[in-house]
């Protein structure tokens, strides 16, 4: 099921040249899938970061907004793995950013190894 919800399709990972795979942009909805099914443990802090759990309460935060997409990174590791699971990295928000939200998200992702603060787009990631 995760493949399907992250890429929209089936990974043959016979094809591919790890046994990892990135993804740049998964919205909302699909974290919320990822998290009810326990392909992303919520619980989890991987690379210093927030709990994935803490990465899905602000895209359900910040994603209240039509004019503003909140969308998540990461990556999904190979079912042939004993460690199969999707991890979060980072969130990317565009578009209509109020400064109460830019400051919450600066804030709570202050220690990531990239933060990009620019008008209308934030974002952060985790190595």
């Amino acid at each position: 099921m995760k493949e399907q919800v992250v890429f929209g399709e089936q990974v043959d990972w016979s094809n591919q040249d790890r046994d990892v795979k990135k993804f740049s942009a998964i919205d909302t909805e699909a974290v919320e899938q990822l998290v009810d099914s326990g392909d992303i443990n919520a619980e989890a802090a991987p690379n210093n970061s927030p709990k994935m759990k803490a990465f899905l309460d602000f895209m359900q935060r910040a994603d209240e907004h039509p004019e503003r997409r909140v969308t998540a990174r990461g990556y999904v590791v190979s079912p042939e793995r004993d460690d199969t699971r999707v991890t979060l990295t980072g969130l990317d928000i565009r578009g209509n950013i109020p400064d109460r939200l830019r400051h919450a998200f600066i804030e709570k992702f202050e220690q990531a190894d990239m933060l990009v603060k620019k008008s209308g787009h934030l974002r952060c990631w985790y190595d």
